[in-house]
């Protein structure tokens, strides 16, 4: 049986050959992250976390989409984007405020049990019009992106052909926070 020689240091893997760095990279670390994803992203037991908010009037949820979008060029160039959304569970409507300023905002105590934590992460993931919602945030940034492809291929020579021609490969929701109202 082979072993695997590894460390998770860089300075330590750089001066020794022999050894392989476990980091987000390795194909190993991704292969157990994505598989923690498939296995938890989207259910009431995967990342989930909670705090109180003076931000927020009543249960807001804040997610965060890891989608990946691929060029038309040759080669393709893949993106991976982040995208925060906040929407009100109870509704689906999305919210106003910017999601990360919500996340910034000072965290205070709340109320809620483990199990009331539980019941609204499923609530928030089984809202109305979700789907749409991270639709619409996707379809968002995909025109960014586009946008911003397009200076690059604007500036750039043949080598950036197709590379304004930016197609949705994936979307995957990663992590929800619940902001409940505090006071």
């Amino acid at each position: 049986m082979t072993s695997l020689v590894c460390t998770f240091d860089p300075k330590i893997a750089r001066d020794d050959p022999d050894l392989d760095l476990l980091d987000l990279a390795h194909p190993l670390v991704r292969r157990l992250v994505e598989g923690v994803q498939h296995t938890l992203a989207g259910t009431e037991s995967g990342r989930v976390a909670a705090r109180g908010s003076k931000e927020v009037k009543e249960v807001t949820a804040v997610v965060h989409i890891l989608a990946r979008f691929v060029t038309a060029s040759e080669p393709p160039v893949l993106m991976e984007e982040l995208i925060p959304l906040a929407f009100k569970p109870y509704g689906g409507q999305a919210v106003d405020k910017d999601p990360m300023d919500l996340l910034r905002a000072a965290p205070h105590p709340h109320q809620f049990t483990a199990k009331d934590v539980a019941e609204a992460a499923a609530d928030a993931l089984a809202a109305p019009g979700l789907k749409d919602l991270m639709n619409q945030a996707v379809e968002a940034r995909r025109q960014k992106l586009v946008q911003r492809q397009s200076e690059i291929a604007r500036m750039a020579s043949q080598w950036a052909a197709g590379m304004d021609d930016v197609r949705v490969a994936s979307v995957d929701l990663l992590t929800l926070t619940l902001l409940i109202p505090h006071g």
